[in-house]
């Protein structure tokens, strides 16, 4: 699906919309589950990729908020989900 594709126009962004403004709660859920379905829409086998990086980086950002955690644990943390997600972005782009 591309972002000029009537059935992205016409049907994905208005439905998406509509869900959008209807649902009081669980707004982020939405928008990451149409995120997954956009891009699934392509080629499926990358929303499983989308998933692995969405998990390393909610993981890794929940412990930088942590107050409990130092900084060095912090710090691994960032460390952690950058490479993450620069060496999925390298792995598949070249």
């Amino acid at each position: 699906m591309v972002f000029t594709s009537h059935i992205f126009l016409f049907y994905f962004l208005p439905v998406v919309l509509l869900m959008y403004y209807c649902l009081e709660r669980r707004r982020n859920l939405l928008l990451t589950v149409a995120s997954y379905i956009f891009y699934g829409w392509w080629q499926p086998w990358f929303v499983s990729l989308m998933v692995v990086s969405t998990i390393l980086d909610y993981v890794c950002g929940g412990i930088i908020a942590s107050p409990n955690s130092g900084p060095a644990r912090r710090r691994m943390a960032l460390l952690a989900a950058i490479l993450g997600d620069l060496g999925l972005l390298a792995f598949f782009k070249y």
